[in-house]
């Protein structure tokens, strides 16, 4: 793992893929996340959770801001609770939501990374997500799911998601905006 720490990496992920559009996405986002959404600047990304009335993460994403809509990269095996929850609180917001399906996405991470994408942090690095192809050294399982561990970030693909209090997860951590 050093020599990504020190240089650049990728791994790549598929996740379900969401579209926000409308005059309102930014305060919806605001509203119903744990992350102050109107910090996130265009082209740059940050995990957000989502939570029930009593405090349980329903779900976590990714959400990466294009200049006039949001994505969000919702690990796969939450698809279904992530659409639920998004669709059950929209109500007169000029928001559309839109289901591009699964894709694929490239993380590149490291204090050499550098990519055409969404800027932000990924497991405690510099990050990029990504659609390009790029000549750099890949990560294999073994070694994301250490670097993973070892930080204490959640599964990528929400194989071990349990709904539970977000005070006792790290999404804390990763997904709460102390100042919102």
């Amino acid at each position: 793992l050093e020599a990504y720490r020190y240089s650049a990496g990728k791994f790549s992920m598929s996740f379900c893929v969401f579209e926000l559009t409308g005059e309102d996405v930014v305060d919806f986002l605001q509203n119903q996340s744990t992350y102050n959404f109107k910090e996130l600047v265009a082209q740059t990304f940050h995990m957000m959770s989502f939570l029930d009335p009593h405090g349980k993460v329903e779900f976590y994403c990714w959400a990466l801001n294009k200049m006039h809509s949001v994505l969000l990269l919702v690990p796969t095996k939450l698809k279904e609770v992530a659409h639920v929850r998004l669709e059950k609180f929209l109500i007169s917001e000029d928001v559309t939501i839109t289901d591009l399906g699964e894709q694929i996405w490239t993380v590149v991470l490291g204090p050499r990374a550098q990519a055409k994408g969404f800027k932000g942090i990924m497991l405690e690095e510099e990050a990029y997500f990504t659609q390009e192809d790029l000549d750099i050294p890949s990560l294999n399982e073994r070694e994301l799911y250490l670097w993973r561990s070892l930080n204490g970030w959640p599964d990528f693909q929400g194989e071990n998601f349990s709904s539970e209090l977000i005070n006792n997860l790290r999404l804390y951590d990763l997904s709460v905006s102390q100042n919102k």
